[in-house]
């Protein structure tokens, strides 16, 4: 059981050993959480050192790192973004382009152009070089649909932590709509509203919990950071790393911890 004492540090602990656990899924979700705090240096910071480790096996890392910096936004990260165009995953690099998309940077119309043209025969001049060579994969079926069940798994925030908490969402034919409901009262002013999400860390569905507590991070204030507390101890990763988000966001004054010097890891807020 995590202690609560320190609610704030307490959260910034558990991100911690999820940003550097080795197993995807931790990491994906821990990503994903930072980046539902908000577009801080720090939390930006983070976030560009997921997307920029190519030594991870597994793209869903930088996949989920460059969607996580799109939908902060985060606009200094842009020129990370513009380098992630040139990943050797199709993935990442649709990810990156879509993410600059958002921010009103169209540096990677060539890659959604490749997605357009699926398998039609692309004219002359169209993906070219580099980009073309590295974007092949970005006709292949396989890839296409993981992109497509990527995107509709994205009630929880940017497409891949959903995927981690499908077999969840498919075993429970209405938690979709109560994770659906649960980020609409994100921005409800009724304050009802956050007595319901509050409740709904509380529901059978991992899923539901993980966007209840997303949600009480924007929605919820400081004074409300106790019923965050115990789902801290949830038997869900992703439950447990949105709640530890939501805490950090709540807080105040925002939380700025300085980075460690190992490449993968936060620092807890000094006291």
């Amino acid at each position: 059981m995590l202690a609560a004492a320190d609610p704030e540090s307490t959260a910034w602990d558990l991100l911690n050993h999820g940003f550097s656990d080795g197993g995807t899924a931790r990491r994906v979700q821990a990503v994903t959480a930072l980046g539902s705090i908000g577009p801080t240096p720090h939390v930006v910071n983070l976030v560009e050192v997921a997307l920029s480790d190519k030594s991870d096996k597994e793209v869903t890392v930088r996949q989920t790192a460059a969607a996580v910096l799109g939908e902060m936004p985060a606009r200094s990260a842009i020129p990370r973004l513009k380098q992630a165009l040139d990943d050797l995953s199709a993935e990442v690099s649709f990810a990156a382009a879509q993410s600059l998309w958002k921010m009103g940077d169209q540096s990677g119309r060539e890659i959604l152009w490749g997605v357009l043209g699926g398998e039609r025969k692309t004219g002359p001049g169209l993906i070219e070089g580099k980009v073309r060579d590295a974007k092949k994969t970005m006709h292949s079926p396989t890839t296409m649909a993981r992109i497509g069940i990527n995107e509709a798994a994205g009630l929880l925030g940017p497409f891949s932590i959903g995927v981690w908490f499908a077999e969840d969402l498919m075993k429970d034919k209405g938690a979709a709509a109560r994770v659906l409901s649960a980020k609409l009262l994100a921005t409800d002013t009724d304050p009802r509203s956050v007595q319901e999400l509050a409740d709904a860390l509380e529901d059978k569905s991992a899923a539901v919990r993980a966007a209840a507590a997303r949600s009480l991070g924007q929605r919820a204030t400081r004074a409300d950071i106790p019923k965050l507390v115990p789902v801290l101890n949830d038997s869900n990763d992703g439950v447990r790393f949105m709640a530890a988000a939501a805490i950090i966001r709540l807080s105040e004054p925002p939380a700025k911890p300085a980075l460690r010097k190992s490449k993968k890891a936060a620092t807890p807020p000094a006291n």
